[in-house]
């Protein structure tokens, strides 16, 4: 299956004109009946792209997914944000509401830090007036790619190495996110700097076990587990990576 390409500004206007003002954001419900066929139909309608993203990296069910979602932030908002109807104001409450229902154990859900980056990137200049006192827009998208990096990361290990080559696409992935978010450190706070420096790194070591790295990779690597390390990584835990690492160098 070929990439899609990505749309053009024409294409995209005319979605913005429909969704502004559009659908303000309503406190989730409990036991709001959601229907995820049709929910599932919405997301392929209005984003074909990271559909195939997300087969690309080995999300082949949404089901699980989208129930997740719909349980923390509600069937609604998240039908009217897949729709493209879900006000700027709305899609700043949804935000805010995701980050308060970060402390579930379940991790981060893939779909739902993608769809959110997305309209916070594309959204920039409608977004930052409106967030809240404290906030700001450059901090809110970097926090949410620490989120999607986070999710993919956690979804490639669990493939693993039983599906190769969608755990090397998935893992690849995830390295944009944590390259994007070290590149951007100082929006990151002193005690978790560690934690992307090494992922960064250990994306790396990981993809060397099943295909060809370069040696500008493989010197990132070296670099981010050497400064995860120095930021507080434990080292019986960075160190047996970059041991690989600096074997695959020589």
């Amino acid at each position: 299956m070929s990439e899609p390409s990505a749309p053009t500004p024409a294409e995209v206007a005319p979605f913005f004109r429909r969704r502004k003002p559009g659908v303000e954001y309503s406190s989730p419900e409990a036991a709001e009946v959601v229907d995820l066929s049709a929910l599932e139909q919405t997301l392929r309608t209005h984003y074909p792209d990271l559909l195939w993203l997300l087969g690309q990296i080995g999300i082949d069910s949404l089901s699980t997914l989208l129930h997740q979602w719909t349980q923390d932030l509600g069937g609604r908002n998240v039908e009217a944000l897949f729709a493209g109807r879900l006000s700027t104001q709305g899609l700043i409450e949804a935000w805010t509401h995701h980050l308060r229902m970060q402390t579930s154990v379940r991790g981060f859900n893939p779909i739902a830090t993608l769809i959110l980056e997305n309209h916070l990137s594309i959204e920039a200049s409608q977004v930052a007036p409106r967030l809240p006192v404290r906030m700001t827009w450059d901090k809110t998208l970097h926090v949410c790619r620490q989120q999607v990096g986070i999710a993919v990361y956690d979804h490639a290990r669990e493939v693993n190495w039983r599906r190769p080559f969608v755990y090397s696409r998935g893992l690849r992935l995830a390295r944009e996110y944590f390259r994007s978010v070290v590149s951007s450190e100082h929006l990151t706070a002193p005690g978790k700097r560690h934690q992307f420096l090494g992922k960064l790194g250990v994306s790396t070591a990981l993809i060397s076990r099943f295909e060809q790295v370069s040696v500008g990779e493989l010197e990132e690597a070296a670099d981010a587990l050497h400064r995860s390390m120095e930021s507080g990584n434990p080292v019986h835990v960075a160190m047996p990576y970059l041991l690989e690492i600096l074997v695959r160098s020589y």
